[in-house]
This record gives C-alpha cells, sequence and structure tokens, in this order.
C-alpha cells in the first residue's frame, strides 16, 4: 500500500468519524440544508493536507468558522481539525510548524471565548486536544527529518556502489576484450602462414584466450553480485577478489601477446581490500592502454611499500599518451585513487613511451 493510498484511507475515516459524531452528539443543533455543506467544506482541506498542509489548515481554519458560528456539533469538525494540525506540525519545516498550529489555537481560543462568553470547561478541553496533536506532529518532525537523512545517505551509497561497478566492469571488460583481441590476431596469424604450423605457440595463444575469458567471466560475476544485496554475499565470498596477489594471473596474458613485462615487486605485504583492488585495477589499466593505444612492446610495473605510502608505476615504450576516448579508463582511476586519499598522474618520460604513477595512501599502524 502507497503512502497516498494510506493517506487517502486516513481522510476517509476522520471525514467518517466527523460525520457520525455530527449526527449522534447529543445537545447540539442538528444538521439540516445548511449544516451538511457546511460540514463537508471544513473536512474539504483534508484531500490537501499531505501536499500543501499550511494552505490545508488555514483553508479549515476558515471554512469551519461559519459552521461553529451557527452553532452546529462544534466536536464535529474539531476531528478534522486534530489531523491537520498534527499533519501541519509534523511536515512543515520550522518556525512554520510552530507558528501556524500556534495561530489556529489563538484564533480557535478567541472564537470560543467570544461564542461562550468566557472560558469553559468545554474550551479546556478542546483547546488540550488540539495542542496535543500539534505537540505530537512537531515529535514526529525529527523522526522524519532522520529517516529522510538516512534515505539520502542510502542513495548516495548506492550510486557510489553503482560507479565503482561501473569501473570495475568497464577495467575487466576493457582489458579482457584487448587481450583477447590481440591473442586472436596472433593466432590468425599462425593459421595463415605459408610456414609449418608452430602448434605449440598456437596451443599457448588459444590457452591465453581461454584464460582471459574465464578470468573475466569470474570479475564480471564477482561486480555484478555486489549489486545484489545480502542475498548474494555468500555466492561473492566464494568469487576471486581482485588484488595485487593476482598479478601473475593478469600479466601471463599480456605476456602471451608477445609483449614482454617485467614486474618489479618488493615487500608489498597484506593491504586492506580497498586499496588492494585498486591498486590492480590501476595496473590492469596501464596495461590495457599499453596493449590497445601504445602498441609497446616492454612494459614495467613496479610496486613499493614505503612507510606511509603504496608507490605504483607502469612504463612502456610504446608510442606516447593514448588518445582520449570519453570512456571511464584513468580517469576513473584517478577519481577511486582520490578516494581513498592519494593521487594518479600520467604523461610521457624524458625516453618516450607512457607513464602511470600512483600513491596511495597507507593505513596508519594500530
Amino acid at each position: 500500500m502507497t503512502g497516498r493510498t494510506r493517506a487517502a484511507l486516513l481522510d476517509l475515516a476522520v471525514f467518517a468519524l466527523a460525520l457520525a459524531v455530527a449526527l449522534r452528539w447529543p445537545g447540539q443543533r442538528p444538521l439540516d440544508g445548511l449544516g451538511w455543506p457546511l460540514l463537508l467544506a471544513g473536512c474539504a482541506p483534508l484531500l490537501l493536507r499531505t501536499r500543501f498542509p499550511l494552505l490545508a489548515l488555514a483553508a479549515h481554519s476558515v471554512l469551519a468558522v461559519p459552521y461553529h458560528w451557527l452553532d452546529y456539533s462544534h466536536e464535529a469538525l474539531i476531528v478534522p481539525a486534530l489531523l491537520l494540525l498534527f499533519t501541519a506540525a509534523e511536515l512543515l519545516a520550522r518556525p512554520w510548524s510552530w507558528l501556524a498550529p500556534a495561530a489556529v489555537l489563538l484564533i480557535t481560543l478567541s472564537a470560543r471565548v467570544i461564542q461562550e462568553g468566557g472560558i469553559t470547561l468545554g474550551t479546556v478541553g478542546t483547546l488540550g486536544w488540539l495542542v496535543a496533536a500539534a505537540l505530537l506532529g512537531a515529535a514526529v518532525l525529527p523522526t522524519r527529518a532522520a529517516r529522510s537523512a538516512r534515505r539520502a545517505e542510502a542513495g548516495r551509497r548506492a550510486a557510489e556502489e553503482r560507479l565503482r561497478t561501473a569501473h570495475d566492469l568497464h577495467d575487466v571488460l576493457a582489458h579482457s576484450i584487448t587481450v583477447i583481441g590481440v591473442q586472436a590476431g596472433v593466432a590468425a596469424h599462425l593459421l595463415a602462414d605459408p610456414a609449418p604450423l608452430d602448434r605449440a605457440a598456437l596451443t599457448e595463444t588459444l590457452g591465453g584466450i581461454t584464460e582471459a575469458c574465464v578470468r573475466a567471466r569470474a570479475e564480471v560475476r564477482a561486480a555484478l553480485d555486489s549489486l545484489r544485496g545480502p542475498l548474494a554475499e555468500e555466492s561473492a565470498q566464494r568469487l576471486p577478489v581482485p588484488g595485487l596477489a593476482g598479478l601473475p594471473g593478469l600479466l601471463n596474458p599480456v605476456r602471451a601477446t608477445g609483449i614482454r613485462v617485467d614486474l618489479r615487486a618488493d615487500g608489498i605485504g597484506e593491504l586492506p581490500p580497498a586499496l588492494d583492488v585498486v591498486a590492480y585495477r590501476i595496473v590492469q589499466e596501464a596495461l590495457t592502454n599499453a596493449v590497445r593505444h601504445a602498441h609497446a612492446t616492454l612494459v614495467t610495473v613496479e610496486i613499493h611499500r614505503g612507510a606511509t605510502h603504496l608507490l605504483l608505476t607502469v612504463t612502456d615504450n610504446g608510442r606516447g599518451a593514448p588518445t582520449a576516448t570519453g570512456g571511464l579508463g584513468l580517469t576513473g582511476l584517478a577519481e577511486r585513487a582520490r578516494a581513498l586519499g592519494g593521487t594518479l598522474s600520467t604523461g610521457s618520460p624524458p625516453g618516450g613511451g607512457f607513464l602511470v604513477l600512483a600513491e596511495l595512501p597507507l593505513p596508519e599502524p594500530a
């Protein structure tokens, strides 16, 4: 049931209660040809209370005046007044959540004092109910604000998670498709070569394609499972989480394309999961650019763990900076590095080629 439906049912129930009170409450002027439309007019602002609470409260205050002045059942219109006061105090921002109910209470008190010639027990009882409704609505206001803040925070986290997954999918698919494309070209060249077929080289190339496909499928599944909520936690735990420990599996398919990849890593040790994943993705994207754009023959990956930062350097001997394609790529990785408090820069070193340099902060020792 939607919130609008619940509000409509509550309005209908309040109107039915007001009608029952007007017809059954003893000692009051019974409804007649004039009383019926005045009662309906006093209840009509209920239709506006959730969208325009201040307008609905003001309209009720005005439309109820002739009804009360002609001495119809006063208790009947107290019922919708209670709901309108509660809604106004709940939905309106301060100071209106206090000023609007206070104004209605002052008008009601003045009208009853003039009509009854002073403050009576009935007047005190009526004001007590109205004050209670206003205070209850004002008490709910902070709770509603807290719920709205939690919903906004949940929406922000969901958007960040979707963006992270988009970056992951881009990195996985771009790298895998690039490697598979190059290896497929090598296989086609081996098959088209008039020289005797080098079966060992062809087997190695096709094996690299298979390995890249299996790895890409596992990483895509892991990325998509992260969007499926708690029900996929057990499945996600069984899938490989990318990290620097998986670099050999990342480098081997690139080496199978004919590119020489030198890895120099000293004392990396255990890393926080978030930092480990980002470091892996940086190396993956740099390798993808080296294969796809730079047409490099040599790539050097250096990873050094310092006292406060993890330093990653990926250089190639290709043709320089890749042409901008408008994709996520290194721009997305720079955003993820900044999210960890680190930096990522790119450029052309003095000897030519292309350089990717990332500096990611390490957590302080406990």
